[in-house]
């Protein structure tokens, strides 16, 4: 088999939660707002801006390259992973959000001014295994179930 006919075949084998096909299909808007529209179950929510693979720097230790970030009409930042196999979801999801903050506020703002992030963590396996297909996760006061936005 020629080398193109080759990479043509193991193109076809990709789907959207590949990186090389995920990063292809976020550079399209189009994209971004329907995958937004359905997860965030908002069929008016307008994609503002998105930047797929978008590289965001911590000076003290470990940078982050997001699969996709997004600004939408609603003024909250959306970042958006796909992953397949990473272990410890639940602390990469934390660190991405800790250096997105710090990437996209203003120095001097007040905690006040902190952005609203979401974000939308995809995974091949349902890492809670209670045999659903998507969850909303909260932070929640424990004993209380009081919700807190924290942002």
């Amino acid at each position: 088999m020629a080398p193109k006919e080759k990479i043509r075949e193991e193109v076809k084998l990709l789907n959207p939660i590949d990186d090389a096909m995920f990063k292809k299909m976020a550079e399209e808007k189009a994209f971004c707002q329907e995958i937004l529209r359905v997860f965030l179950e908002s069929p008016s929510l307008q994609v503002i801006t998105h930047k797929p693979q978008q590289l965001f720097k911590n000076l003290q230790g470990r940078s982050i390259q997001v699969d996709l970030m997004c600004d939408i009409d609603s003024g909250e930042s959306v970042n958006i992973e796909v992953e397949k196999n990473r272990p410890n979801h639940f602390k990469r999801v934390r660190y991405h959000s800790s250096i997105i903050t710090t990437n996209i506020t203003d120095p001097g703002s007040t905690f006040g001014q902190l952005p609203d992030i979401i974000i939308i963590y995809i995974t091949r396996s349902d890492i809670f295994k209670l045999g659903k297909t998507k969850y909303f996760v909260d932070e929640v006061v424990r004993g209380f179930g009081k919700k807190v936005d924290s942002g």
